[in-house]
């Protein structure tokens, strides 16, 4: 069968824009492709490219100020066929890993890792290892957290995709909701109404409290327990450090109220 593959995304800049786009499809499928995915810029610009660690081909570019697009049409030819299903594979320990695959186990700026271990060794910690811990983390995960549009922001993480985990931070092991109308009991809406009430009172950790006034700001912030810090890009510009301290203040202001 045959997949089209494409996209167009406008942007409005107020400045020239260096960008670094990860937009094509893997070079492992470049054989399949039945029309090119060429990237399409609108105005015209100099594009560069390069492959990335992880075998991405990335493209470089300066976009102009004021209105500016990017985009893309393709063809793919594809078999259809699932995955590969190896029930059977075994665990690795880190140890024994090959040195090319450690830049896996790195944390990303989109998952709060430090908040979300405890949880995921309690929910995963004792069950099987290897596929079936993968497997495990599928389920779980798509059990509970569907993708949408409508949802989507580029400040969005992944504790903000479980809000169980905040809810279990504010009112413990009480339950608050179930899928089932039948079973919304009077203590699940007592238990809903307390996370509200937790949340406006700001009795979360003060990392999570610092991190929400600084999205209300329109600045994503890391934060490490109850410690903060920056991850800018390297092409910032000193309007933006500034901007990213003031906010930081602003926020450390607002979550010790």
């Amino acid at each position: 069968m045959q997949i089209r593959v494409g996209f167009e995304m406008e942007y409005q800049l107020p400045a020239p824009t260096p960008m670094i786009l990860a937009l094509s499809i893997h070079y492992s499928r470049a054989s399949d492709l039945v029309r090119p995915d060429n990237l399409v810029t609108q105005p015209a610009v100099p594009v560069t490219a390069y492959r990335d660690g992880f075998g991405n081909w990335c493209s470089r570019l300066v976009a102009p100020p004021g209105p500016f697009s990017l985009s893309t049409d393709a063809l793919l030819h594809d078999t259809g066929l699932l995955d590969a299903y190896a029930p059977g594979a075994q665990q690795v320990p880190v140890e024994y890993l090959p040195e090319s695959t450690l830049v896996y186990l790195l944390g990303s700026r989109y998952c709060e890792v430090e908040q979300l271990l405890d949880f995921a060794w309690q929910q995963f910690g004792n069950g099987p290892t290897g596929w079936g811990r993968v497997q495990a983390i599928c389920d779980f995960t798509h059990q509970r957290i569907r993708f949408g549009y409508e949802h989507a922001r580029r400040t969005r993480t992944a504790l903000e995709a479980y809000p169980g985990l905040l809810a279990f931070e504010l009112i413990g092991r009480r339950s608050y909701k179930s899928d089932d109308r039948a079973r919304q009991t009077p203590d699940r809406l007592i238990a809903r109404k307390d996370i509200v009430d937790g949340i406006e009172q700001g009795r979360t950790r003060l990392g999570l409290r610092l991190r929400e006034e600084a999205l209300r700001r329109g600045v994503l912030l890391r934060p490490l327990n109850d410690t903060l810090y920056w991850m800018p890009p390297l092409v910032i510009d000193d309007a933006e450090l500034d901007l990213l301290a003031e906010v930081t203040v602003a926020a450390i202001h607002a979550a010790l109220a």
